[in-house]
This record gives structure tokens, sequence and C-alpha cells, in this order.
């Protein structure tokens, strides 16, 4: 069996051709796209992305860019208000890159808040986004 193809794609990659990506080989099962970041960025491709995706037939996820020097309420404001009630066809998801400069147990305390905040406006429980280096590296051991 052959593992589902998917894209993540933000205003990085310019505006996408979805009825071209829809028919590419291998198929685009999914796609993950970049709604916000912070406390008031949207991204630019959010809205024609998000509906274009689904028109096109491709199964949908929206992601959150954190910011963890930045006030978590309103980042959570941010991203569930860029989403204007549609959240999609997969779990929401905090992408976690950058520590900016955070210890360890605040990153952690960051993300299991934030997650906390989706999973009881959505009834759904989010994905963390990251690399393996960055968890190992900025999150602190123990229960999650």
């Amino acid at each position: 069996m052959d593992k589902p193809f998917g894209i993540d794609v933000s205003s990085w990659q310019g505006l996408i051709n979805w009825p071209a990506v829809a028919s590419h080989s291998p198929k685009v099962v999914f796609c993950f796209i970049r709604a916000s970041q912070g406390t008031g960025f949207i991204d630019p491709h959010f809205k024609r992305n998000w509906s274009a995706a689904k028109l096109a037939g491709i199964i949908r996820g929206a992601y959150h860019y954190m910011d963890f020097a930045a006030d978590l309420d309103a980042q959570m404001t941010n991203f569930i208000n860029t989403l204007e009630g549609d959240f999609g066809d997969l779990p929401l998801v905090l992408d976690c890159e950058d520590d900016a400069g955070k210890s360890k147990a605040v990153i952690k305390s960051s993300i299991l808040y934030c997650a906390s905040r989706v999973l009881n406006i959505t009834r759904r429980k989010p994905i963390l986004y990251s690399r393996a280096y960055w968890i190992n590296d900025n999150c602190e051991g123990g229960a999650w």
C-alpha cells in the first residue's frame, strides 16, 4: 500500500495552481496550509489556498507558526479567527520551530496551553509539528 502524499504550503510558495496540484502524480491527497503566525500575522494567501484546495478535492489542515515570545492567548485567537469557523478536515497544527530564547519549561507549558486552547475551542486535538531534534533541545521531558 502506498503512503498518502501531502504538501505544506504558505505564501512562500506564491500563488498555487490547485487544479494542477490535484492532478499531480503522485496524487496529492492532503495539504497543510499556513493560516497564521504570532499574534497578528495572517498568511496573505491563506483564504485563497484554503478555499481552492477544498474545491480541488484535497483534504486540508491549517497550521499556526508559534512565536514563543508573544502572548499565547492572542496567538490562538489569531489562529482560530483566521479559520472563520472552518477548521478543515485534518487536526489543526501548532508549528514549533523557533524557541525565541525561552526555557524548556516555558516551551513545554506554552505548547500544552495552546493545545488546550485549540481543543477547548474546536473540540479537536491539535497536532504538534516540529523536528525531533527541536523537541529534544527545547522541550522539558516528562509526561506530555
